[in-house]
């Protein structure tokens, strides 16, 4: 399926596009007992997003804080997975390892489906694969962006490839 080559890629730009926005860099732990502190990683120390993108890749959900421009910060939560649940004001996305969470509509959320520009709630399906990033807070989740459906553009063929 094509999509399976896209959302993947679609859900490591979001969290890596947030995490560069927010002024984040990959960290590696302490060894516990060393009294080292963390260091930063030496591929985020030399400008190489390679390596967060390869791990947020294969993210199934997460929460991390980005820091805005005005230095205000915000939770965000990503997740990827199938709609199992669609209506004009929330959605329900689960993941692969069993993760569910719903997702409030609003407004102001950025809706793409089937690779096409803003899309209605009405267009998204349940079953869909779909990748999103919402704000979290004390109340709930608010979907910023939600990306679902068939992708409509083909992947580039990789070297080596028959079609490449």
């Amino acid at each position: 399926m094509i999509l399976r080559k896209h959302l993947p890629g679609l859900a490591a730009g979001t969290i890596v596009g947030a995490l560069v926005a927010g002024g984040i860099s990959v960290a590696s732990a302490a060894t516990p007992g060393t009294g080292h502190a963390a260091k930063s990683h030496p591929a985020a120390a030399k400008g190489d997003r390679r390596a967060a993108a390869g791990l947020a890749a294969r993210a199934e959900h997460g929460t991390f804080v980005v820091r805005g421009k005005k230095g205000v910060e915000r939770t965000l939560d990503v997740q990827r997975g199938t709609l199992t649940a669609v209506s004009a004001s929330s959605v329900t996305i689960k993941s692969l390892d069993g993760f569910t969470a719903t997702y409030a509509l609003a407004p102001t959320s950025r809706l793409r489906v089937d690779g096409a520009g803003k899309a209605p709630a009405s267009t998204l399906r349940t079953g869909e694969k779909a990748a999103v990033t919402a704000v979290h807070t004390a109340t709930g989740d608010t979907v910023l962006t939600l990306r679902a459906g068939k992708a409509t553009t083909k992947a580039p063929a990789k070297a080596g490839s028959p079609t490449a």
